[in-house]
């Protein structure tokens, strides 16, 4: 079983943040949340803070496909 550099993301970032909430007082849900977002794919957050934060959340999707598909191919090319 070979392990890829989004595997390894998506393993060690929400123990990491499990390791580092343990020094906050923080709710449950405050820390189940935190170790979800730790848990997302860039992508993913990239698109959920887009909408956050009002900004438009479609574009940043749109891109955020275009790039997947384009990975896919071998090239990425960005035509919006």
């Amino acid at each position: 079983m070979s392990l890829n550099g989004g595997s390894i993301k998506l393993i060690l970032s929400p123990m990491l943040m499990i390791l580092v909430l343990y020094f906050f007082e923080l709710s449950p849900v405050a820390r189940g949340v935190s170790i979800v977002y730790a848990s997302l794919p860039p992508a993913a957050i990239t698109a959920i803070l887009a909408k956050q934060y009002k900004s438009d959340a479609y574009f940043v999707s749109k891109v955020v496909v275009i790039e997947h598909l384009g990975a896919k191919n071998g090239a990425c090319h960005l035509s919006l």
